[in-house]
């Protein structure tokens, strides 16, 4: 990823989520919270984050991220 993460965005899913899914939420366009994971496929996380963003009327959009990018993400929180 290489780019700083805004507050506001990592708020949206908090860190125990992130870890536990292996997902890092980075931007939000055009009402879609874009979401990079190791494994985007993944149903169990998708509805997970589904329950999370519905309440904020966002819709998702998810990357594929290397575990080295994802870690970098997850850095991130430690300004939140």
């Amino acid at each position: 990823m290489g780019k700083i993460i805004p507050p506001n965005i990592l708020r949206i899913i908090p860190k125990n989520i992130s870890i536990k899914y292996q997902i890092i939420p980075y931007a939000i366009e055009q009402g879609k919270l874009w979401i990079a994971a190791i494994n985007p496929q993944d149903e169990n996380m998708l509805a997970k984050i589904l329950e999370i963003v519905r309440p904020r009327n966002l819709d998702i959009a998810l990357s594929t991220t290397s575990k080295t990018s994802l870690e970098y993400g997850l850095k991130s929180y430690e300004s939140v």
